[in-house]
Formats: structure tokens, C-alpha cells, sequence
């Protein structure tokens, strides 16, 4: 009853069924090798269920656009001005030029323009990483400017 789920279905299932030539394990030899005979009657499909190439390239093509508008949104409200802001000011050593300090403790506390920053960043590597494997997928240029 526990195997049952394992033991159908989509998925190819290999039973391995050990037993013992000694007599002291004859009633559990017996028990394992009925086990293995009922799996053995259990007929599985194994389907692979895969998208075809014009479908990831859409779908991958739908993420990219996707992300290109979300970077031009995160550029409107400010979000590249404070990621520049923000790595100028880490080179120099200053720590984050954008950043609120908490009255007497001493912990950094996020503003809402690191946020954007942040957020704008996160966006553009997410793009970087889509039009790669988008180039990947497709080879060479990546054909149709993506």
C-alpha cells in the first residue's frame, strides 16, 4: 500500500527483490518474491510530457518582454539612478548612498528608493539570464535582436 503511488503512473519503476536461500528466511523469502510478482503485473506508461521548441521559445520570449518592461518601469521610478548611486558609493567605500540609518542603533534600514534599486538590479540579471538561455536555446546571435 505505501509503494502503490511509486508503482504507477507516468514514471518507469524498478523493483529489486532480495531473498535468502537460507531456511530460517523461507516465509519471508516466500512474502518477498509474491511482492515482486505483483509488481511485475502493475503495467506503467512511461510518458515524457515536453513542450516543443515553439512553445519554450514563446514562452521564453513572453518572460523576456515581460522583464525588458518591468526594467523600463523600475528605470522610470528611479531605480537605475539609485543602483548607480549605490555602487558608486560601495566602490568609494561609503556604504549605500541611498541608505537610512536608524536614530542611535547603528542598523541600516531600507528606503524605498533601495528598494527600487534593489528590485531594479534583481530585474536586470533576470533579463540577462532569460535572453542567455533564449541565445542558448537558439545559438549564435539569438536571432530577431533578443
Amino acid at each position: 500500500m505505501l509503494l502503490q503511488p511509486a508503482l504507477g503512473g507516468s514514471a518507469r519503476t524498478t523493483v529489486l527483490v532480495t531473498c535468502s536461500p537460507d531456511k530460517a528466511d523461507a516465509d519471508e523469502t516466500l512474502h518477498a518474491l509474491r511482492f515482486g510478482e505483483r509488481c511485475r503485473l502493475v503495467e506503467s506508461t512511461a510518458v515524457s510530457a515536453t513542450a516543443s521548441m515553439a512553445d519554450i521559445l514563446a514562452a521564453l520570449d513572453s518572460s523576456v518582454a515581460a522583464s525588458e518592461a518591468e526594467v523600463a518601469r523600475l528605470v522610470g521610478a528611479g531605480g537605475k539612478a539609485a543602483a548607480e548611486k549605490d555602487a558608486a558609493a560601495m566602490a568609494s567605500g561609503t556604504g549605500m548612498a541611498s541608505g537610512v540609518k536608524q536614530a542611535g542603533t547603528g542598523v541600516g534600514v531600507y528606503s524605498a528608493k533601495e528598494d527600487v534599486a534593489g528590485a531594479y538590479v534583481a530585474e536586470v540579471e533576470r533579463l540577462a539570464v532569460l535572453k542567455r538561455r533564449r541565445r542558448d536555446i537558439v545559438g549564435g546571435g539569438g536571432g530577431e535582436g533578443h
